[in-house]
């Protein structure tokens, strides 16, 4: 059984098609104080992980983007982008899935840089829409080929002053980039074709 507030789901899956259900009917809402639907929507994001950390919620809207819901929170720490399916499931990250967090936003500067210089069309099938930056060779193999040579750190990580989590590990740190700037390569995709890269 999963209590949400006043609310009583059996299962996961019974959860999760109600709040998406309940998503798609307040799509670019404020969900607020006195929306019929705050007191579901706060109850849910309080299974979130992370719930201590951003502080009090004051407002919800969500956006569609593709067949996804993005969630932007305004909080007590600013303007947030929140997982829902962390708090559907309520499940804490691995360590290896925040160091891979860590890890993309340790190279986010290069992968913009990429983007700037390369935004014409598509290299799979020319369309010039919804472009993405890609890894030719996968992020995680490049992640796991470092983490192989160098080691995982040993520290925990923490929230930039820009909401980023990060590693206080700046040898760490600095190894990966020289790494990835060495042994990654790109290429411009659709998003479309890029989910059909993902999926294979």
């Amino acid at each position: 059984m999963i209590y949400i507030g006043s609310k009583i789901f059996h299962t996961q899956k019974q959860l999760e098609k109600y709040t998406k259900d309940l998503i798609y009917n307040n799509l670019n809402t404020s969900i607020n104080i006195n929306n019929e639907n705050w007191e579901f929507f706060n109850n849910l994001f309080n299974r979130h992980y992370e719930r201590t950390w951003f502080g009090t919620i004051k407002e919800i809207i969500f956006e569609s983007s593709g067949k996804y819901y993005k969630p932007t929170v305004y909080c007590d720490k600013g303007i947030e982008t929140i997982s829902i399916n962390h708090c559907i499931t309520g499940r804490k990250p691995t360590y290896k899935e925040r160091l891979s967090k860590v890890m993309r936003a340790l190279i986010e500067p290069e992968i913009i840089n990429y983007k700037l210089d390369n935004h014409e069309c598509c290299n799979y099938c020319g369309s010039d829409c919804n472009l993405e930056c890609d890894h030719i060779e996968p992020f995680c193999q490049i992640r796991d080929d470092f983490l192989a040579f160098f080691g995982e750190p040993i520290d925990d990580f923490r929230w930039s002053e820009n909401n980023r989590l990060i590693s206080k590990n700046y040898l760490f740190n600095n190894a990966w980039k020289s790494f990835h700037s060495k042994n990654a390569t790109f290429q411009m995709l659709c998003k479309k074709c890029n989910n059909k890269k993902s999926n294979k």
